[in-house]
């Protein structure tokens, strides 16, 4: 135990995984080849384990993966039973390569790969089963399998997409929109404001372009909204309740997991509004409002209860939650206070100097900002894109975007840039502000490294900061155990922004997803441990999951399927949603793209 003995493996690895190393690794069979780290592990019973559970997650749509596999464990069972046969290991290799050559998806292609490895490389250890003609004796190795995939691993919430986009393709869009809610409420949501890790994943970005999948996400949410089907919740009620300070993705990510568990929830909001800052910074062009508010109609159908405008701390104090039965709290209030610029004259109190968050806001509960006709927004993110964006639909003559970044460098995608730009807004890259300018009171000109702007208001979007009121007295800071979130507090846990850090919305989904997790088992152990699901995405990812160089199974060329949207000319007269929904023959079609690429791995420890 604890040095590699056999590894067939492009990458090292590991002899252990989970936190602090817990487990010990004595074997790995699975998409990238065959490792052995233990003397005692019989590479025979590895193997029977092994097509037993390619067998459990063979769909059956290709006879090579279905009955070949089926065929091979069958010859495994004969070789450990002590009645192997001379031609057994020329059968195992033939099948093997069927399968890895003729299957339909990635599963069937690459199940065969190890058991092909140890044929070639440990061939002793079967021919000595054959000869022998005595049944294998078991060894103390425990087996646990694990099925992922580039995108599903590259997903922070660990949605199914091969599964979701499954069912769009069998034109099961039920099925597909369960597949998504198995790890988020909020379907609608990132359908439309995801950042795409999954796509980036995507092995079909070897041969064309990724699959659209935060559009099939969105066709799915939004095909039930349009029939006006709303899901069924089978949960089994407990006694325990669970505070949640803050409504957004991340608190009500962790109120949906943890009502489906039967926990009764309370959301603590200070906002006026649910959603946090899908509901305050996003615009209403890239996140329609009836979106939000139908998922979250939903998230409180399933039993939540969302208290608005109530601030932790201040409309309720600390002591109160416990004295009112909570048995755990989680914080996730999020970034709520917008980060100061460090510009000269940012805080002179200039008429037209604003505060990119606030005025996101205020735009989004439709009110009217004062701001003059000349607007410079000064910051790199979403968020600057966001108020420029709107400043257009606001009214303003003329926008700017002024960023001290290189367009390699900036934290928005390059491709909202240029959808910016083509709806009017000036972008000025490489241009580092120092200097809000003002006379009489009000906002005249941004200066910076070797430029001037004469302009009449100036919005400040370079990023958000926590907002800790809310702790007991005596603490000013939170202590989180990254793996657990747990806080120094007992029963109280925190994630999401707050925690982490500006990031993406699915980031803070998968936050409330892993505090529910660990909230559960708090409540019903008295005690929190890593999880099995974090333990084993530690282990994938030294391995790792997604190799860009691997070959994709399917030819080039096939189109990838975008949404139709608004023309630039029309988008900026007001706030309608700028993208559309894909049709049911184009989402089907964009379905098809998939290449499907689950894989297997089976560890021995």
């Amino acid at each position: 135990m604890g040095e590699v003995i056999l590894n067939t493996w492009k990458a090292d690895v590991p002899i252990t995984y989970g936190a602090g190393g817990r487990k010990n690794v004595k074997a790995l069979a699975g998409w990238g080849g065959l490792a052995l780290m233990d003397q005692g592990v019989n590479v025979v019973n590895l193997f029977k384990a092994y097509l037993t559970a390619v067998q459990d997650e063979s769909c059956g749509r290709c006879v090579p993966c279905r009955l070949g596999s089926k065929v091979m464990l069958d010859i495994i069972n004969r070789i450990a039973a002590g009645e192997g046969r001379e031609d057994d290991l020329k059968q195992l290799e033939r099948l093997g390569r069927l399968a890895r050559d003729g299957s339909l998806c990635e599963l069937g292609r690459s199940f065969p790969i190890p058991l092909l490895d140890a044929l070639e490389k440990h061939r002793e250890v079967f021919v000595k089963a054959i000869k022998e003609g005595r049944p294998v004796p078991p060894d103390d190795c425990q087996y646990e399998k694990v099925v992922t995939a580039p995108c599903l691993h590259g997903c922070p919430a660990h949605i199914d997409v091969p599964r979701y986009v499954q069912g769009i393709k069998e034109d099961v869009f039920d099925a597909s929109l369960a597949a998504v809610r198995e790890k988020t409420i909020l379907a609608g949501v990132l359908g439309r404001v995801c950042a795409g890790y999954c796509e980036s994943n995507c092995r079909r970005n070897d041969l064309d372009n990724p699959i659209n999948n935060r559009c099939l996400k969105r066709f799915v949410a939004d095909y039930e909204a349009e029939i006006r089907r709303k899901p069924t919740w089978m949960t089994t009620p407990k006694e325990e309740k669970v505070a949640v300070v803050g409504a957004g993705p991340a608190g009500l990510s962790a109120s949906y997991q943890l009502a489906r568990r039967g926990y009764r929830v309370s959301v603590y909001e200070a906002r006026s509004q649910a959603g946090g800052m899908l509901s305050a910074a996003i615009p209403a062009y890239r996140l329609p409002r009836e979106v939000l508010e139908r998922e979250i109609g939903l998230l409180r159908e399933l039993g939540v209860e969302i208290n608005l405008n109530t601030k932790v701390g201040k409309d309720i104090l600390w002591d109160d939650l416990w004295a009112q039965g909570y048995k755990a709290v989680f914080l996730a209030t999020g970034l709520p206070r917008a980060a100061r610029g460090g510009l000269d004259g940012e805080e002179a109190g200039y008429q037209g100097c604003l505060d990119g968050l606030a005025y996101l806001e205020q735009i989004n509960q439709g009110k009217k900002v004062p701001v003059g006709p000349q607007i410079a927004v000064v910051g790199s993110g979403h968020m600057a894109i966001d108020c420029a964006r709107v400043a257009l639909r606001a009214g303003a003559a003329e926008v700017y975007l002024v960023s001290g970044k290189s367009p390699e460098e900036l934290a928005a995608d390059r491709m909202e840039v240029g959808v910016a730009e083509a709806e009017g807004v000036q972008v000025r890259f490489s241009a580092v502000p120092r200097k809000v300018v003002g006379r009489d009171g009000k906002v005249i000109a941004l200066e910076g490294d070797g430029f001037r702007m004469e302009i009449d208001t100036v919005i400040l979007a370079g990023g958000q900061e926590a907002d800790l009121s809310f702790l007991p007295p005596g603490q000013t800071n939170l202590q989180v155990n990254m793996s657990t979130l747990e806080t120094g507090l007992p029963g109280v846990f925190a994630g999401g922004d707050v925690v982490s850090g500006q990031a993406s919305v699915v980031e803070a989904v998968a936050a409330g997803n892993r505090a529910a997790l660990s909230i559960d088992q708090y409540l019903r152990e008295g005690r929190v441990t890593p999880t099995k699901e974090a333990d084993l995405q530690e282990l994938l990812a030294a391995l790792p999951v997604f190799d860009p160089p691997e070959k994709a199974g399917d030819v080039a060329g096939r189109k990838r399927q975008e949404p139709e949207e608004l023309p630039a000319v029309e988008r900026v007269k007001d706030f309608r949603e700028v993208e559309y929904t894909l049709s049911r023959r184009t989402a089907m079609k964009e379905a098809g793209r998939c290449l499907r690429c689950y894989r297997l791995l089976l560890i021995g420890s």
